[in-house]
């Protein structure tokens, strides 16, 4: 056998040569499936981050939206009172000059 190991050394040394490379192809092969599994772990985190953030920000900006429609509402409501005293000052002083003059006394205005 050791004469034949002489005599095909050239096919030995390339048989250990392709199992070397078959070995470091493999690890390789390991160290690949490792970092594109890392890399989806990555994405699936990066993926939950912008969902937490896409939340938060459509919460808020409900929460601006309600608070907007209120602010409108209390304004809508503000107004509608203004008219109606208004509307119940005139009635008082429509028939009645003195309370008028009275009227714009009180309001501190000194010429019409």
């Amino acid at each position: 056998m050791l004469n034949w190991l002489k005599d095909k050394w050239e096919f030995v040394a390339a048989g250990i040569a392709v199992v070397a490379v078959f070995l470091l192809g493999r690890k390789g092969k390991s160290a690949a499936d490792r970092k594109v599994e890392l890399k989806e772990k990555e994405i699936d985190v990066v993926n939950k981050a912008n969902e937490k953030e896409l939340a938060a920000t459509k919460a808020a900006a409900d929460k601006h939206v309600k608070e907007i429609i209120n602010i409108h509402a209390d304004a809508e409501r503000k107004l509608k009172q203004a008219e109606e005293d208004r509307d119940n000052l005139v009635r008082e002083l429509v028939d009645d000059p003195n309370a008028i003059d009275k009227k714009i006394k009180e309001l501190g205005i000194k010429e019409i």
